[in-house]
C-alpha cells in the first residue's frame, strides 16, 4: 500500500512518528547533554521521568483534540463517552458520530496518577539510583497493556476491541476465490491443500 501511495507515510510521521520521534529525540539529546556536562545520567533520569510523565498526560490531551488513538465503540450514557464530528478528527473517518470510550482521557488522568507518584518517590531520594526510574518503567508499561485493551488502533488488523484476536474467522466462498494464490508444491503448499480441504472443500489445489 505504501508503495502504491506514499502519501500514506504522512499519516504515520502525523500519528506513530510524532511519539517515537519525541522519545527517541528526546532520549539522545537527554544522553548527548549528560555526558557534555558530565552529570550523573541514572540520577538526572531519576529527577526527569515524573515531568515526561506530565508531558504525556499533555500529549494524551492532544490525542482527544485531534480525535486518534480512539476507544472501543461505547454507550451514549457512558460516563467517559466522546463523539468526533469534525471531519478531520482521525476517528471521524470511520466513527463520526459514534460514542466512543475516551482512552485519550483516561490515559491522561493515569499519567498525572503516575506524576505523583513518581514525585513523591522522587522526594525520599530512593536507593539505590534509578529505582525512580524503573518505577516510572514499570507503570507506564502496565497502563500501556491496559490501553490496549480498550483501543482500537489495532482494529483493522483483526483484533477485537478487547485486544484479544478472534478464535476463527470465517470467509465466504467469494472471497476466498479472491484469496486464492499459486505456490509451489512443497511443505507449506500441502499444508496449504489439507487445510483448504478441510475447511472449504472443491478450494484446493489438489481437487
Amino acid at each position: 500500500d505504501y508503495l502504491a501511495d506514499p502519501s500514506l507515510l504522512v499519516g504515520i510521521i502525523r500519528t506513530a512518528g510524532v511519539l517515537v520521534g519525541g522519545v527517541v529525540g528526546g532520549a539522545i539529546v537527554f544522553v548527548l547533554y549528560a555526558r557534555r556536562n558530565d552529570l550523573p545520567l541514572i540520577r538526572l533520569a531519576d529527577a526527569v521521568v515524573a515531568p515526561l510523565a506530565l508531558a504525556q498526560a499533555l500529549g494524551r490531551f492532544g490525542c482527544l483534540a485531534a480525535g486518534c488513538c480512539y476507544g472501543v465503540p461505547v454507550d451514549a450514557d457512558h460516563p467517559f463517552a466522546v463523539t468526533f464530528e469534525h471531519p478531520q478528527a482521525i476517528a471521524a473517518g470511520r466513527f463520526a458520530g459514534q460514542p466512543l470510550l475516551a482512552v485519550q482521557l483516561l490515559e491522561a488522568l493515569a499519567d498525572l496518577v503516575i506524576v505523583a507518584i513518581l514525585t513523591l518517590l522522587w522526594r525520599r531520594r530512593p536507593k539505590p539510583e534509578g529505582t525512580v526510574l524503573w518505577c516510572y518503567v514499570l507503570l507506564y508499561s502496565i497502563l500501556r497493556v491496559r490501553d490496549r485493551r480498550v483501543s482500537r488502533r489495532r482494529d483493522h488488523a483483526g483484533v477485537r476491541p478487547s485486544g484479544r484476536a478472534p478464535r476463527r474467522s470465517v470467509v465466504s466462498p467469494e472471497r476466498a476465490e479472491t484469496l486464492r494464490l499459486e505456490v509451489p508444491v512443497d511443505a507449506a503448499g500441502q499444508r496449504l491443500d489439507r487445510f483448504l480441504q478441510h475447511n472449504l472443500p472443491g478450494r484446493s489445489r489438489s481437487v
